[in-house]
């Protein structure tokens, strides 16, 4: 259905995924496995109620450079800008998540190793 091939990266980020949405709960976790932007929305809602904005990223000049943090915005999640260190203009907006808990996360999960830090 995706049409991807066995050992691309968009592969492995689908079986990933897959997984994720198919292992049991950890302690303090609420989760919902999605097919449609509408359950998406559903279970925000039903989470946050219906104060909801919708939030993304925008990859502005390409990746594999060295970046430097702009500003960052708390809205539930942050929001961060990442600028190019030499001209300060912006090359990336992320959206990002943080657990205050990961004590029950895998060891192995790829954001540990992404950020270089572990359970805690």
């Amino acid at each position: 259905m995706f049409k991807v091939s066995n050992n691309s990266s968009m592969n492995k980020m689908k079986i990933n995924s897959l997984s994720e949405c198919e292992r049991a709960l950890r302690r303090g976790e609420t989760k919902w496995c999605v097919g449609l932007v509408e359950d998406m929305i559903d279970f925000a809602t039903l989470i946050l109620d219906h104060n909801v904005v919708a939030r993304t990223t925008e990859n502005i000049n390409g990746s594999k450079t060295n970046v430097m943090v702009g500003k960052v915005k708390r809205v539930r999640v942050y929001e961060a800008c990442l600028l190019d260190p030499k001209s300060k203009t912006k090359i990336y907006h992320g959206v990002a998540i943080f657990h205050l808990d990961t004590t029950a996360c895998s060891p192995i999960h790829g954001a540990f190793f992404a950020i270089g830090s572990g359970l805690g």
